[in-house]
């Protein structure tokens, strides 16, 4: 992500962990995303690595239409510099 690129608050599908939800910090959480189906999946920012599947043109799409942007991880494991949360 370049330096102009909004930070994200990522969360995660507890039953479909390769489903992402990217929202900006600035924006409200949606509605869809439940304490009981989703996990707070950490900060995304200019300063760490995109997760594969990440497309910041695609999110800055979807942020525009609808205010946040659905993605899949091939696998959690594909995930580079993403840090685990404490106190799930």
């Amino acid at each position: 992500m370049n330096s102009d690129e909004p930070a994200y608050n990522l969360f995660r599908r507890r039953e479909e962990p390769q489903l992402y939800c990217a929202v900006p910090e600035d924006y409200p959480v949606p509605a869809f995303i439940e304490a009981e189906a989703w996990d707070f999946g950490g900060r995304l920012d200019n300063a760490m690595a995109s997760p594969l599947g990440f497309d910041p043109e695609a999110a800055r799409h979807g942020v525009t239409l609808t205010g946040y942007y659905l993605f899949l991880a091939n696998h959690a494991s594909n995930l580079r510099a993403m840090p685990e949360t404490a106190g799930r």
